[in-house]
């Protein structure tokens, strides 16, 4: 049997109306007599109340949850803006690239790769500004370094201290 369909019909009302009808209907102390046994109309009233109660606790769960979902949607917008302008007082105090970030839970911002076109006007505008202020680029640099002189020693034969043949 579904039972959870059973709950959502109402089954609850039809157990608060089997439970007016034993308390408006029936003797107070009497006992359907079956074949598994005797069951007195107070254990019946008792197991209904009980049923009952977990049914009342479930609902007002229900409300409270369905509160505390509208509260958190209400407080939403406002913890939402504040940790977005955190993270740009984190990034920004750090740096838009640093690794640090990540025990944040930001993640870094990454270099976005220049197109060919915007990679050649770039150059253009270094070696301008170089001619402007004088100076040079690394590979410029280079080659007006004395080259790099490299020593190299290597061991003579050993000498037969004398006396020895």
């Amino acid at each position: 049997m579904n039972y959870k369909a059973l709950i959502e019909h109402g089954f609850a009302k039809r157990l608060e109306q089997l439970k007016t009808g034993l308390a408006q209907n029936m003797p107070a102390g009497h006992v359907f007599t079956q074949t598994s046994g005797n069951t007195p109309v107070a254990t019946i009233t008792a197991a209904v109340d009980a049923y009952l109660a977990l049914v009342k606790a479930t609902r007002l769960a229900e409300l409270a949850l369905q509160q505390a979902r509208q509260r958190l949607l209400t407080a939403t917008p406002a913890v939402y803006e504040m940790s977005e302008n955190a993270r740009t007082l984190i990034r920004g105090y750090h740096g838009a690239a640093n690794p640090v970030l990540t025990l944040f839970g930001i993640s870094p911002k990454k270099r976005r790769k220049l197109k060919t076109e915007d990679e050649f006007a770039a150059g253009i505008r270094r070696g301008e500004t170089r001619k402007i202020r004088g100076t040079l680029g690394p590979k410029q640099r280079l080659k007006l370094r004395a080259p790099k002189v490299t020593v190299t020693f290597t061991a003579d034969s050993p000498k037969k201290p004398q006396g020895e043949k």
